[in-house]
């Protein structure tokens, strides 16, 4: 595809070869004409492959090994494998013997690949799985194709135990592997959930410490006009009282009120917001804490009771927590 000039579906960092040349052998090829059976078919094929091929080679091998008796076509499809191996060809190969499965657990260069099957529905579920064999669920299907449950049950002890033992193993890599993956699921949708939660409960708490500061702005102003207006009142009492002829002592003691006025506003301060990543108070038994700057979360049980180190274990917790 890549080198035709098609695009691909592909991450942006993936890598594609450039092939020189790509020798396939897919599907059947029999002839009565030639006198060529399955397997002679393939192993033309397989031979023409093996004396074309080199470093530079893409090889697709369809169902290797087929059409002879399966030890026999599974020792032949290995030797196959490392010719091409060793001739540095790459090489994609399908098949359902379980000795070359194997393969890749024994030899460096090989790898397993398999298509997913949900075994709950007992249908295909198109997923590639990249280092993990398939079961070839020859069992799983005819079943699905509504076999009698004593067939299929009979049919299964004529498998040779090791056979056998391999498909059990490679059926419950399956299960466990769609267990898994249905648990991921469920731990990344809560996940995201309590991230939404926790992002909330932080703006929440933001908006309340803007509301507050703006009351205690808004009360500030109101304070500040009404003792403005006050101290006119005042004034202009004083100017009465030394109209009238008031005594000294009676002008300076409402002059001294008024002063002591403006200096209880000028004490006034508001309390400034807290950055996100502060403690609002000092952490106590039972609150819940997030180490900053990660999803980590955990309960406080034990708080140092003599005050020294009590007072420096709240500085460390502001450090490295902040209120959950």
């Amino acid at each position: 595809m890549a080198q035709s000039g098609i695009h691909i579906p592909a991450g942006i960092d993936t890598n594609l070869h450039k092939f020189d040349k790509i020798l396939v052998d897919i599907g059947d090829s029999q002839s009565i004409d030639d006198d060529l059976s399955t397997f002679s078919s393939h192993l033309s094929n397989i031979k023409r492959i093996i004396d074309e091929a080199d470093e530079s080679s893409l090889v697709l091998l369809d169902e290797i090994g087929t059409g002879t008796d399966p030890d026999s076509g599974a020792a032949i499809s290995r030797a196959v494998l490392m010719t091409l191996h060793n001739k540095e060809s790459m090489v994609f190969c399908t098949t359902h013997l379980s000795a070359l499965k194997a393969l890749a657990t024994e030899m460096p260069g090989f790898y397993n690949a398999s298509m997913s099957f949900d075994t709950d529905e007992l249908k295909p579920t198109y997923l590639f799985r990249q280092g993990i064999p398939g079961s070839s669920y020859a069992f799983e299907i005819m079943m699905r194709l509504g076999f009698d449950k004593s067939f299929i049950d009979g049919a299964a002890n004529y498998v040779e135990d090791v056979s056998a033992g391999l498909e059990k193993i490679l059926l419950e890599v399956e299960q466990r592997e769609q267990e898994l993956n249905k648990k991921l699921d469920h731990f990344e949708r809560e996940n995201t959930r309590l991230t939404g939660l926790s992002n909330l409960y932080a703006k929440k708490i933001k908006e309340l410490d803007k509301e507050k500061n703006k009351i205690l702005r808004d009360a500030k102003e109101n304070a500040s006009k009404f003792i403005e207006e006050s101290n006119k009142e005042i004034q202009k009492v004083i100017k009465d009282i030394k109209e009238t002829q008031a005594s000294k002592e009676s002008s300076k003691s409402a002059s001294t009120k008024v002063d002591n006025l403006k200096k209880e506003l000028k004490n006034l301060t508001v309390k400034p917001v807290q950055e996100e990543d502060e403690v609002d108070s000092l952490i106590e038994i039972g609150d819940t804490v997030r180490i900053r700057e990660s999803e980590t979360y955990g309960e406080v049980i034990e708080i140092t009771p003599d005050k020294k180190k009590s007072d420096n274990f709240h500085r460390a917790l502001k450090n490295f927590c902040e209120d959950g």
